[in-house]
Formats: C-alpha cells, sequence, structure tokens
C-alpha cells in the first residue's frame, strides 16, 4: 500500500501534522495562559514543526495570552521549525526577517533551502528583489546563483519553471541586480522556458536574435522562432483572427519582411476582421521589400512601419465576444459582420439569426424559417438595437417590425429612427452604415 506522504497532497499532510501536533501537546495550539505559552516554546521538539510555527504567530503577532508582540522570540520559533527541513517555516521565516529588518543574507538563505525543496511561493520575494532593488545592493549576483541553483537541482514544479528560467533570461538581458549583461545566456535561458511552453519567452529571444541585442543580429534563427512561435499557437490564433492580426503587427515592427507580406496579404483580401485596404497593403509590401533588403545584405534602408488601424481589428474581437456572449446558448443559428464606421465612431455588428430548423424539416419549411429571420444592427460598445427587421411580421403587429436609421451629415452626425417599408429599405440603409 503506498504511504499516505506519497497519496495525499500537501494541505492534507499539513492538516493532519497539525491535528497531530495538537493531540500531543495539548493545548499548546491555544495556550490559556502566559506561563503554559512559554511551556509550550520550550517543550516543543524538532518533529513539531507545525507548533513551533503556531507559537512563533502567537509571539509575532501578540496574540492572547500576550499582551503585545515578542517578534524576535517569534523569529526564534520559526528558526527552529525553519532548521527542520519544513518549507513553510522556512518562506515564513525569511517573510519576518524581512518585515524586521534582518539580515538580507539569512532571508535569501532561507528563501533559497525552501525552493530547492520544492517551494515555488519562495521565489517570487527573490524575483522582486533582483527587479525592483534600485539601485541594485550587492546581493543581486547571490541572488542569481540562487535561481540557477535552483533550476538546476531543485525540485521546481513545473508550471513554476517557466517563469524561473523566464526570469533568469531577463537578468541575462538587462543585466537586473546589477549582474552583468549577457545576451547569449538571455537566449539560452528565455528557450528553455519557451521549450516548457512559454511563448512570451521564445518571444523574447527571436526579438534578441532579430534586433542583435547584445550580440550580432542573426535574421535566420529569429525567422526559425518566430516560424515557431506562430506554428505552436496555430490553433489559438484560427479562433482568435485579431489577435493573430497584432503579432502580425508587432513581427512586422520588429523588421520581418515574412509578417509584413502576410499583413499586406491580409489587408489586400480584408481577412482576419480586417477591413480591405488595397493602400495600406501596398504600403506593407513596400515596407516588406526594405525589411527583406536588410535581412539578405545587411544594409538597413528600412524606413519607419505603416501606421496601424486597429480599430476595424478590435471591432471584430469585441463584436465577436458580444455576439458570443448574447447567442452563444440560443437555440438558433446566426451570423454576424462587424465594421467600425469611422463617420460615427462606433462599433457596429450587424447580425442575422435564423431559429433553428428541426430534424427532417421539408426544403419549403426551411424556407418558410429563414424568411422569418430577425436582422439586427447592434452598436457594439452601447450593447443597443440601431436597426431591426423581423422577416414575416407586419408592421401593425409588431412596432419594431422594421425600421432603421437615417443618417444626417450635418454636424453633430445624428442617427434618427424612421420606419422602414420593406427589408431592400431595410437593407440599404443598413449598407451605409455598414460601408462609411
Amino acid at each position: 500500500m503506498k504511504s499516505l506522504a506519497r497519496t495525499a497532497g500537501p494541505g492534507l499532510i499539513l492538516a493532519l501534522a497539525v491535528v497531530s501536533a495538537h493531540a500531543q501537546t495539548g493545548n499548546c495550539w491555544q495556550p490559556p495562559d502566559l506561563p503554559a505559552l512559554e511551556a509550550c516554546a520550550s517543550a516543543a521538539g524538532p518533529t513539531q514543526a507545525t507548533v513551533l510555527i503556531r507559537l512563533g504567530e502567537i509571539y509575532f503577532h501578540g496574540w492572547r495570552p500576550l499582551s503585545r508582540p515578542d517578534k524576535a522570540r517569534a523569529i526564534a520559533l520559526y528558526e527552529r521549525a525553519a532548521q527542520t527541513g519544513f518549507t513553510e517555516a522556512q518562506v515564513l521565516l525569511a517573510a519576518a526577517l524581512e518585515q524586521t529588518n534582518g539580515s538580507p543574507e539569512a532571508q535569501l538563505h532561507w528563501l533559497e533551502q525552501a525552493a530547492l525543496r520544492g517551494d515555488d511561493r519562495a521565489l517570487k520575494p527573490v524575483y522582486a528583489s533582483l527587479f525592483e532593488r534600485v539601485p541594485a545592493d550587492h546581493l543581486g549576483p547571490r541572488r542569481l546563483q540562487v535561481l540557477l541553483r535552483v533550476a538546476n537541482e531543485g525540485r521546481i514544479p513545473d508550471r513554476e519553471y517557466p517563469m524561473l528560467a523566464g526570469t533568469i533570461g531577463a537578468v541575462y538581458e538587462h543585466g537586473a541586480g546589477g549582474n552583468a549583461r549577457n545576451a547569449q545566456e538571455a537566449v539560452r535561458w528565455y528557450l528553455r522556458a519557451a521549450d516548457r511552453g512559454s511563448h512570451q519567452h521564445l518571444w523574447s529571444a527571436l526579438r534578441i536574435y532579430k534586433r542583435g541585442i547584445g550580440m550580432p543580429a542573426d535574421h535566420a534563427r529569429a525567422q526559425q522562432l518566430l516560424d515557431r512561435f506562430f506554428r505552436e499557437q496555430v490553433e489559438f490564433f484560427r479562433k482568435q483572427p485579431a489577435l493573430h492580426v497584432e503579432w502580425l503587427h508587432q513581427a512586422a515592427e520588429l523588421g520581418f519582411s515574412s509578417a509584413a507580406l502576410r499583413l499586406a496579404d491580409i489587408y489586400d483580401k480584408g481577412t482576419h476582421g480586417v477591413k480591405a485596404d488595397p493602400g495600406v497593403a501596398a504600403r506593407w509590401r513596400t515596407y516588406a521589400q526594405d525589411a527583406r533588403h536588410l535581412e539578405e545584405t545587411g544594409v538597413a534602408r528600412v524606413k519607419a512601419p505603416p501606421k496601424r488601424d486597429l480599430r476595424d481589428t478590435q471591432c471584430e474581437a469585441d463584436a465577436r465576444s458580444l455576439v458570443q456572449r448574447e447567442l452563444g446558448k440560443a437555440q438558433a443559428t446566426y451570423s454576424y459582420v462587424a465594421h467600425y464606421n469611422r463617420l460615427l465612431n462606433k462599433c457596429l455588428a450587424h447580425v442575422t439569426v435564423m431559429p433553428k430548423a428541426p430534424d427532417g424539416a421539408s426544403a419549403a419549411e426551411r424556407d418558410a424559417i429563414a424568411r422569418a429571420s430577425t436582422k439586427v444592427l447592434v452598436d457594439v460598445a452601447e450593447r443597443r438595437e440601431l436597426a431591426q427587421f423581423v422577416g414575416n411580421v407586419p408592421n401593425a403587429q409588431h412596432p419594431l417590425a422594421c425600421r432603421a436609421p437615417s443618417i444626417h451629415l450635418r454636424e453633430p452626425v445624428q442617427l434618427r429612427d424612421h420606419a422602414c417599408s420593406s427589408l431592400a429599405e431595410y437593407e440599404k440603409l443598413v449598407a451605409a452604415l455598414m460601408r462609411e
């Protein structure tokens, strides 16, 4: 039979330890008076780390039966518990030392011990100390050595490893904590994080190669990593075309000719929720030619990338979110088209909702259902209907059966409702709004 320590989670193990310790120490979990507290603190043995922590908390915070805190005594109790190898005590001890302006070297020692035993909470203060101390103190190189040792020798959880490796890469890239900059080591650690699934750090590595940060630029290697970046997220980007376009912009602005050409194709065809714009497409193609010249010859003639208008992309994303939230569970089929109207400065979505045809419905029945579809033009930001057409419903029976806005181009621009006499009139008015 497997041992409890191998099958129970850490929370259960700690809870059982607390119950066991409480049973063995009587009232030591909540001593009734000061003599009892002192007796418990003196009697607690090395196998009762949780009791030592509890007593330390009483002294540190001045809980009953104390009248005021005794932080020195608390730290002594925490240290007795920490010396048993109990990571909870080691992390608490480091925090107590920091709050009482204790030795930074001692704080780092206990954080290192906890991290080596797999307690990822111990790493967060080390990260913060490396990047938040201005100016850096003398312990920056020592903190880096702690992170390196934990990464190479520790039992750090898999979920924490990308952050650990990526932080080491950032220390080397930026010289954080007074450490020497080393672009080669930065890339090596960023890629170790990427190998564990961190696309953020994969991007950091390709950025160094592309820009030649601290090392000669390597456009071929950067392109390999960019291809990997998009390849590993192909399903995500297929579901999030707006984010796909955003990352293509980021890549093109780094100088990748391949990304610039991809953007030119998107703007030319009007895909990924982007409004077709041949002028923007042409500018991206020109930029791609200059970027390719730099990649092939090393001679820069690249001008600033074309300015981008993200309103169409954002409008598509916002419209998708709204439609899916409102209609995702409806017993109907729906479609929509998003458009950012620059005249009205509004994100619009034209939504068509059609009841689902029952199984076995005839062609005539399906046609009747299609004619009964509802069309709605929505102001996405305000979640407000601007126009609506309800099929097969006479106006007399439904006051909103057919209404649409008319645009008055005088200042200020106004939308005024008026009744429309037919679907054709409705669609004409909506088409005008979806074109500007």
